[in-house]
């Protein structure tokens, strides 16, 4: 019997909550392995992960690894739950088919081991990525709007600006102060390592982060 390594992901707890939840993708992905004929070998969990690079992922990783060891399929509830970019995903799937192992995907027609599944791994990876793309896009326009209206986008307000009460941005005339300092500083050819000293002498500490000025900070 084929073994297959099974790979379940959300990207946060909120999508746990009200999307598709670890546990529904798991009972998906055991359904699709009992129908196809194969034993489920190991099911791996990656609860609240982002799905940016595999590399930061050392779940994803394994399940690669392992799915390579037994030469069998690595099933996923959908490859975006695995990959998101184009490049990784064709990475992936060459380490997999180097170890005579494959990529199955529930929700979509892939399944690597034949012709017309390889085919619905590149178009799926395409539209994949292109809806990354849209986001990511259609995030930097609703940001920028907000920069230009002047409002709140982030933890921290750009250097030389505080936030008012309407999380409105305002001029913060100490910081200012400080940046005048450094440029000053530079202008004259001074180090980095010794402005990072002066601002230490002004100041103790950097309001922002409680820690003293450090040179790759300025």
């Amino acid at each position: 019997m084929i073994t297959a390594t099974c790979y379940v992901r959300v990207s946060t707890e909120k999508q746990e909550e009200s999307g598709i939840s670890m546990e529904a993708q798991e009972s998906a992905v055991r359904r699709f392995c009992e129908h196809k004929g194969w034993e489920v070998g190991e099911m791996i969990l990656d609860p609240a992960v982002s799905a940016k690079s595999i590399k930061t992922r050392p779940e994803a990783s394994r399940a690669i690894q392992t799915a390579c060891n037994s030469k069998g399929p690595l099933v996923v509830y959908a490859l975006s739950r695995l990959v998101r970019n184009i490049v990784e995903a064709v990475n992936v799937e060459a380490e997999l088919r180097k170890a005579r192992a494959s990529l199955a995907s529930v929700t979509q027609p892939v399944d690597t081991s034949t012709a017309s599944g390889w085919l619905g791994f590149i178009c799926n990876c395409m539209v994949d990525e292109y809806e990354l793309r849209i986001v990511g896009e259609r995030t930097r326009f609703a940001l920028n709007h907000k920069k230009s209206k002047g409002e709140r986008v982030g933890r921290y307000p750009p250097w030389g600006y505080s936030f008012d009460s309407g999380n409105m941005l305002i001029p913060d005339t100490t910081e200012r102060g400080f940046i005048q300092m450094v440029k000053e500083a530079s202008s004259v050819g001074m180090k980095l390592s010794k402005i990072a000293k002066m601002l230490q002498g002004e100041v103790a500490i950097n309001p922002r982060t409680g820690r003293c000025y450090v040179e790759k900070a300025i």
